[in-house]
């Protein structure tokens, strides 16, 4: 193909062949075989120069336009190799780096201003069938095992706390037994979130029950009620709000203490693209200054 387009930019197998550093025979044995392939002729030859035919003119058209598209996905591999253009796609489980996350992607935003960044936020069990499908990049959420499509590294162990009203457990200091917490009414996130089922097992495993009580989709909706008292809610420490209400009061769970593992989760076998590892590397920094 290139032999064919340089033959046809010079006009001449001689001069060609000093551009391809190829002999004249060797230029002309490439285009009577690419001649065999295709069944026409595609060169007038005369002693002295050599002119296109209709066939191939027309091939001329199509291999120009096929190197330009393939010098522009080049270019785009190398910008984007080079962080200066490109796109990711990040799924998140809404309790995990929920006060974090925002901050990060603005920092991305900050630094890499040409690479456009999808995030969208769903339980667990459906960002992991995004990932698995490959319609998004990586996902922040919680392990879950038995997902052998997926590869979980651990970012940072996500502890829980119990969320109450500020009126609430006034004799308590920053700390209160799990056994204690169940007593009151429950504010917890629907049976589909992966939080809600690490709750069920261990409300069994103490004889209690949450079937009974509030099973709200927004953690928003979550810490209002609880901020009017409705009830209490065990969640985690990264899905508390950024800016703290002063109608809410966080106390540490105690007997047992209960720790949720943040993971960051990719198809296996993917290689991420490097806006992607740029976006990762971001996230650790994050988390790193939360574990100093």
């Amino acid at each position: 193909m290139q032999t064919f387009m340089v033959v046809a930019d010079m006009g001449s197998f001689r001069a060609a062949s000093e551009r391809l550093h190829l002999s004249p025979s060797a230029v002309s044995a490439h285009i009577s075989q690419l001649e065999e392939e295709v069944g026409v002729a595609l060169l007038n030859r005369t002693t002295r120069s050599v002119s296109l035919t209709d066939a191939g003119q027309t091939l001329l058209a199509r291999f120009t336009d096929v190197f330009s598209n393939l010098e522009e996905t080049l270019r785009s591999l190398r910008e984007e190799n080079e962080l200066r253009r490109g796109s990711i796609s990040i799924a998140s489980s809404p309790a995990m780096l929920g006060n974090r996350l925002p901050k990060i992607l603005a920092r991305f935003r900050a630094k890499y201003p040409n690479i456009s960044v999808f995030m969208q936020e769903d339980f667990a069990q459906v960002i992991y069938e995004w990932i698995a499908r490959g319609e998004m990049d990586f996902a922040i959420g919680p392990r879950i095992h038995g997902l052998s499509a997926l590869d979980f590294q651990v970012l940072v162990t996500n502890p829980y706390v119990v969320v109450a009203s500020s009126e609430m457990f006034q004799t308590h200091s920053d700390e209160i037994r799990f056994s204690e917490a169940i007593q009151f009414p429950q504010i917890t996130l629907p049976v589909e979130a992966a939080s809600r089922q690490t709750l069920n097992v261990l409300f069994a495993q103490h004889g209690a029950n949450l079937a009974d009580h509030y099973s709200v989709k927004q953690l928003q909706t979550m810490f209002s009620m609880v901020e009017s008292g409705l009830g209490v809610a065990i969640t985690s420490v990264f899905s508390l709000p950024a800016i703290k209400s002063r109608g809410i009061r966080i106390l540490r769970m105690i007997e047992p203490s209960l720790e949720q593992e943040v993971c960051l989760v990719t198809a296996r076998g993917k290689r991420l693209s490097q806006p992607s590892v740029a976006c990762i590397e971001l996230i650790r920094q994050e988390i790193a200054s939360i574990s100093g």
